[in-house]
């Protein structure tokens, strides 16, 4: 996406939260939101996200993610040699733990400079930096990453080992990312009904007298939101074996007729 067609997406959601102000709320306090879908997961109903300026359309909140566990990125290998210079980054190969059936590996990166990395939910840039990457390996970047000459050879080893380890199975590649402890612990976060808000960890008190109306009010900007969003309630978490209730998930605004306001309040 290119940088004007995101600082119009950005602008036209910075304009949909000024238009819901309500009763005098300061909605600009709250700087990230995920609403609930059928399947009981919580999701960011915008694509216009990313993450070290690497977009992301699909991201679940998990905290019980210790990270921000990332897809590899479309260009591969290209992408990560471009934005993470080899003599500015630190790389580590380990395995994850609940990444689906098969304990696939992630790549970690984390800055020799100690600089974190920039993180945007919403189309808004958040005030916080993640300490380190990780990015989901399945078996086709297992394979391509076995090729690079900036790996040391017991990382290698590793990616190899676990490839052999695969036989004939497939380690799928990550559709959706994970966004766990490493922004949540860094944030005030509230969540009531289908609807989840994050604030600053330092000045969210400023504003706790108004949290319900604050929720409620970002329940009316999510629900077209959601709307618009094809597929949003097809969005699974990727490590969990779905049972077939999880599609009758009722959703607060499922009724026309109900007012917000009951659950709220």
């Amino acid at each position: 996406m290119s940088s004007n067609k995101r600082n119009a997406e950005s602008e036209k959601g910075g304009a949909a939260k000024r238009a819901h102000f309500r009763d005098g709320v300061d909605v600009t306090s709250v700087l990230a939101f995920a609403s609930r879908n059928r399947k009981n997961r919580y999701f960011i109903p915008s694509k216009n996200n990313s993450v070290a300026e690497i977009c992301y359309g699909k991201l679940m909140v998990d905290s019980g993610c210790s990270g921000v566990l990332l897809p590899f990125p479309d260009g591969g290998v290209q992408v990560i040699e471009r934005k993470f210079s080899p003599t500015r980054h630190e790389f580590t190969v380990s395995s994850s733990k609940g990444t689906g059936a098969i304990h696939s590996l992630v790549l970690k990166i984390k800055s020799k400079m100690s600089q974190g990395f920039s993180i945007v939910l919403n189309g808004e840039l958040q005030p916080v930096s993640l300490p380190f990457l990780c990015f989901h390996l399945g078996s086709s970047a297992a394979t391509e990453l076995e090729q690079v000459d900036w790996l040391d050879q017991n990382r290698k080893n590793e990616l190899h080992s676990f490839i052999q380890s695969l036989n004939a199975l497939e380690a799928m590649e990550r559709q959706h990312v994970l966004v766990g402890q490493s922004y949540i612990s860094q944030m005030f976060s509230a969540q009531l009904g289908d609807m989840m808000i994050f604030m600053n960890k330092d000045t969210w008190t400023n504003y706790a007298a108004n949290l319900p109306d604050l929720i409620a009010t970002f329940h009316d900007i999510a629900r077209p939101m959601v709307e618009r969003y094809d597929g949003f309630h097809d969005l699974e978490d990727e490590d969990h074996d779905a049972g077939g209730d999880e599609e009758d998930v009722r959703l607060s605004w499922d009724s026309d007729e109900e007012c917000i306001d009951e659950l709220y309040t």
